[in-house]
């Protein structure tokens, strides 16, 4: 949904990863999959995806919270797609608490201008109206960088 909106306000590309292997349907099976991958370092294999970060002035990245932590896939992008240089603004979606998930995400992208941070704790149960006022204050902080 946070992308979904980051993509109309902006009229940004998106780029969705996908997991070669789907996690499981079940909530209680998603959730431990999930945080083994966390706990173990496990890199979930991503799907074929084609983008030039290069092209890009300024990249947006985000994602679920896992245990604390980035979503593995990101965390894998990360590692298959490096690039430095860029202006990079980072955001997460929790239902528990952000944890150190910026800390590792500026830890794998140090090599760049990080221009800003934000949470969105439990999307689905805010006011959509408080949601969209929260980001596009946030986007318009950060396109002023």
């Amino acid at each position: 949904m946070i992308a979904e909106r980051i993509k109309a306000t902006l009229g940004a590309d998106t780029l969705k990863l996908e997991l070669v292997e789907s996690m499981p349907k079940q909530r209680v099976m998603k959730l431990f999959q999930g945080g083994k991958q966390v706990l173990f370092g496990d890199m979930p294999a991503l799907k074929p995806y084609q983008l030039d970060v290069y092209q890009y002035e300024l990249l947006i990245l985000g994602g679920p919270v896992w245990v604390g932590s980035p979503a593995p896939a990101l965390m894998n992008f990360l590692q298959q797609t490096k690039f430095s240089g860029k202006k990079v603004a980072l955001f997460c979606c929790h239902g528990g608490g952000k944890g150190r998930t910026f800390s590792k995400l500026r830890d794998a992208l140090s090599a760049n201008t990080i221009l800003g941070e934000i949470d969105f704790p439990n999307v689905s149960k805010q006011d959509t109206q408080k949601l969209n006022a929260k980001l596009d204050a946030w986007l318009k902080d950060i396109s002023t960088r």
